[in-house]
């Protein structure tokens, strides 16, 4: 999550993977379940991708890799856009103005050493608080950390399902964090960020919002994305967040599904990957020796992460890789859009799944005439993570019940012409 941090050698899980690097414009089978859906759109317009499935609300929800996907979340009768992140567990806004960013959660006077005094009380929202003198937290991700101070009290609704008035932090100080506060060129922000991920051992206020949400609303413990990307026209086609299920209408056929192998994020079993052309036959390279069907040794090899803009891979895999997409010298050369069809797919080969990324995803358009190449080297020895790119082939379902993901061929987007 964030923007603006070199890439990290070895990647800390300990709270979130969320990765940004230069370039860019900033450098379940059978019936769905009960659901609210917030969907991605342009701006307000409502999309295409706006589907008729039974909701209790839906919020605008903007997005695309370079900004990351972030979803409207009501904080004690405030709007926050925050970021969607299966790569950590924290739920986090600014609770004071954070260097340019001036949007932050008004919390009483005496708790804020002097800023604004809080708007009058909006229908819907809390009389809560944060704890801006007691020991403050720093907490650190893949791009950035942010210092957050407890709070307590504030009404939270996300796609219109309520989550009570659960714990979170209120971010006093960040890096790397808020560089997309101010609309960018084409309209997008986030201000925040809400961890989908699991609940850590001996974390303090640990909880996901989207559990909270769960246990105040009584929705199954799933949710799913669809991230459509860019238009041609270099405009953000949005996606959706589903709390509570999935929706028919976001997909293309069957998903294949891939057991979540352990509880400290979305941790999948890798096989291999590689990239593939009428050129390039034979087993793909593998780290650690893994060769022919076997999982690497590590007990979690791979993580799904759409607070990611990137697929991260170790550096064996990435070196194949890239070598066979052949054409960018180095992460931040331009490509042309009729160039990309020549390119070829990379494969993702999950237990239980197979998956392939085409050129048009891990690739984005940083401009109208100029694609960039969005493949990162995590270094000798780390941990794959499997970032947007993934998800924007992919309506993706995160299955807590069921400890699985699942992936089928996306569905319901906006015309990319």
């Amino acid at each position: 999550a964030g923007a603006g941090a070199s890439l990290l050698a070895a990647v800390d899980l300990s709270r979130a993977t969320g990765l940004r690097a230069g370039g860019g414009r900033h450098g379940v089978a059978g019936d769905p379940a009960p659901m609210a859906r917030a969907s991605l759109r342009k701006k307000v317009r409502r999309g295409k991708n706006a589907s008729s499935a039974a909701s209790e609300g839906v919020g605008a929800l903007e997005g695309d890799v370079w900004t990351n996907y972030a979803v409207d979340v009501l904080v004690g009768g405030q709007t926050f856009e925050v970021i969607v992140d299966t790569g950590s567990t924290y739920f986090a806004v600014p609770v004071q103005p954070i260097g340019s960013c001036d949007k932050y959660l008004h919390v009483p006077v005496k708790e804020t050493m002097g800023f604004a005094p809080p708007p009058p009380r909006r229908r819907g929202g809390s009389s809560g608080t944060c704890h801006m003198h007691a020991d403050r937290e720093e907490m650190t991700y893949g791009s950035g950390w942010f210092v957050g101070a407890p709070c307590s009290g504030f009404g939270v609704v996300v796609a219109g399902l309520s989550a009570g008035e659960p714990h979170f932090w209120g971010m006093t100080d960040a890096s790397g964090m808020l560089s997309s506060c101010n609309k960018d060129s084409v309209g997008l922000s986030n201000w925040g960020i809400m961890g989908m991920g699991f609940t850590l051992p001996g974390e303090k206020d640990g909880t996901p919002l989207f559990d909270s949400v769960v246990a105040a609303a009584g929705i199954p413990p799933i949710f799913s994305v669809q991230c459509c990307g860019m238009t041609k026209k270099y405009e953000p086609r949005g996606g959706a967040l589903v709390l509570g299920g999935v929706d028919p209408a976001l997909h293309d056929g069957a998903f294949q599904y891939t057991s979540i192998v352990n509880k400290t994020h979305y941790c999948v079993n890798l096989f291999s990957i590689h990239a593939t052309n009428t050129r390039r036959l034979g087993p793909p390279p593998l780290a650690g020796g893994a060769r022919g069907g076997r999982a690497l040794a590590a007990p979690c090899t791979a993580i799904v992460d759409t607070g990611t803009y990137a697929p991260v891979l170790e550096d064996e895999i990435y070196t194949a890789v890239t070598s066979a997409i052949g054409p960018t010298p180095y992460e931040n050369a331009c490509v042309k859009a009729d160039e990309l069809s020549a390119l070829p797919d990379i494969v993702i080969h999950l237990e239980g799944a197979l998956l392939s990324v085409p050129p048009t995803t891990y690739f984005q358009m940083a401009s109208p005439s100029c694609w960039q190449r969005v493949v990162m080297n995590g270094g000798s020895g780390s941990m794959t993570i499997l970032g947007q790119p993934l998800l924007e082939a992919y309506y993706t379902v995160f299955d807590k019940a069921e400890m699985r993901v699942g992936f089928a061929p996306i569905a319901g987007c906006a015309s990319s012409s």
